[in-house]
């Protein structure tokens, strides 16, 4: 899953996004996309991306991307366009987010 901000800082920019890959449990820590060793998201809204695809890039062709398993879920879930989940993220962050996925949504 990707926590991609929503929320301005006052440079402009909205900060970096999070990434975090769920347990049997659906249970998640993120780390930040530009500081792998920083855990957590950055204060504010973000927009959520859920997705169950796994691939990788073909390494003789670092163009060609090599689905190991599609995705499942309905595009709302995994588009970052058409994305329907939010969540916020407090000042001093939160050890609980609970998503609702609906496996018809969308469909």
């Amino acid at each position: 899953m990707t926590f991609m901000p929503m929320t301005v800082r006052e440079d402009g920019e909205a900060g970096p996004y999070s990434n975090g890959e769920t347990d049997a449990e659906g249970k998640f820590t993120l780390v930040t996309a530009e500081q792998r060793e920083r855990r957590g998201a950055v204060v504010g809204k973000h927009r959520v991306i859920v997705s169950t695809k796994k691939a990788h890039l073909d390494p003789n062709d670092r163009d060609r991307e090599i689905v190991d398993s599609p995705e499942i879920l309905p595009r709302i879930y995994y588009d970052y366009r058409q994305t329907t989940l939010e969540v916020e993220i407090p000042e001093g962050g939160t050890e609980t987010i609970e998503l609702s996925l609906d496996s018809k949504a969308g469909r």
